[in-house]
């Protein structure tokens, strides 16, 4: 039986691994992404063209920072309802990052900042831009990835998949 989050992608080739602590589930790459890949990976960066930071939806973002982020909550012995986000941003390419920025900026009146933290790179958004980011993400977040997000954004997750047959 797949992992819950997995059956969001049961339609794809995937192995799945199961570890000490965790579930690893991993998928084959699309052929269709392929060219996609190739345009964006060089000497070890992802250059991301100004196009496709404009196509980014609170889905595709929300996906990103399951994948790369993370949540520090400041006062979680108390309400926990304060907290500060930090996603990786170690393999996109720095110019690639800054025009990110700006979009969050320019989309989402999103500030941002970069930083390094333990020797890779990280985009940090303050507290209050912390509660614009998961406020625009919160629908996308998996129940099984309600730790980060502050207590008032949980248990909202609505993405039911979507299979269709091919031909």
């Amino acid at each position: 039986m797949l992992p819950k989050k997995a059956n969001l992608f049961k339609n794809i080739p995937h192995t799945i691994y199961e570890e000490k602590k965790s579930i690893r589930f991993d998928m084959i790459p699309l052929p269709e992404l392929y060219e996609i890949r190739q345009s964006m990976y060089k000497n070890g960066y992802k250059f991301l063209s100004p196009d496709f930071i404009s196509s980014l939806t609170p889905l595709s973002l929300a996906i990103w920072y399951q994948d790369d982020g993370s949540l520090d909550i400041r006062n979680k012995y108390s309400t926990g309802n304060k907290g500060r986000i930090a996603i990786c941003i170690q393999a996109i390419h720095p110019e690639s990052r800054k025009l990110l920025q700006t979009a969050f900026k320019r989309k989402y009146d999103i500030k941002t900042r970069l930083g390094v933290v333990r020797g890779n790179e990280i985009m940090y958004f303050d507290q209050p831009n912390t509660e614009k980011f998961l406020q625009l993400i919160k629908y996308y977040i998996h129940p099984s990835l309600q730790y980060k997000l502050l207590p008032k954004y949980k248990n909202q997750f609505s993405v039911y998949p979507k299979f269709i047959e091919a031909y």
